[in-house]
Order: structure tokens, then sequence, then C-alpha cells
């Protein structure tokens, strides 16, 4: 029975080192990603707030205009 868990033990450690690498590399490409997604969606909202501001800007002097 003893010899039977530590026949067993090596296996058993080396498939879970395995498994906590792999969930490591699945977490580091996670956390890559969301950084790369997180600086084009800041990039993307100072474009969205520039052309706000750009057509603030036209409303004005379209009723100046009138």
């Amino acid at each position: 029975m003893v010899e039977d868990i530590f026949s067993v033990a090596p296996n058993l450690v080396s498939n879970l080192t395995k498994v906590i690498a792999a969930l490591g590399g699945i977490i580091f490409f996670y956390l890559i990603f969301n950084i790369i997604n997180l600086m084009i969606n800041h990039k993307k909202e100072k474009q969205l707030k520039k052309i706000s501001s750009s057509l603030e800007e036209i409303k004005k002097l379209l009723k100046r205009k009138k």
C-alpha cells in the first residue's frame, strides 16, 4: 500500500506541475491581452473625446451663422 503511493506520487507531482505551468501560461497571455486591449480602448476614448469636442465647435459655428 505504501509502496503504491510512492510509485504513483512522482507521476502525480509531474502532472500537477504541468497543469500549474499551463495555467500560468494562460494567465500570462490573458494579462498581456488585457493590457493591450486597455491601451487600444484608451486610444479610442481619446479619439472620441477629440471628435466630440470638434462637433461642439462645429455646432457653435453653425449657430453663429444663423
